[in-house]
């Protein structure tokens, strides 16, 4: 259903109201492959973050709900821990 795409209705206005023309999602079209394209070469190079560090680092003070979604990350990453074990 077009009504639940906002990219293509926003294009469909865009090239309506004469606001864009082909030659503009054109270059966006190759601007977004070479952004995708660099991104798959960087992303699998970045190290590991500390999710502690990130966790630790949100407030100022310690904070029940990030302490509580710490604790749940903690307890879902062991559950593939678990797995790897069971292989």
């Amino acid at each position: 259903m077009v009504r639940q795409r906002p990219l293509v209705r926003y294009r469909t206005w865009l090239t309506a109201s004469d606001k864009a023309d082909q030659s503009f999602f054109d270059e966006i079209d190759s601007e977004a492959e070479e952004l995708a394209s660099e991104l798959r070469r960087i992303v699998p190079a970045m190290r590991p973050i500390d999710i502690e560090r990130v966790f630790d680092t949100v407030y100022s003070e310690p904070h029940r709900q990030v302490e509580t979604e710490k604790a749940w990350l903690k307890d879902y990453e062991a559950g593939f821990a678990d797995e790897e074990e069971g292989r």
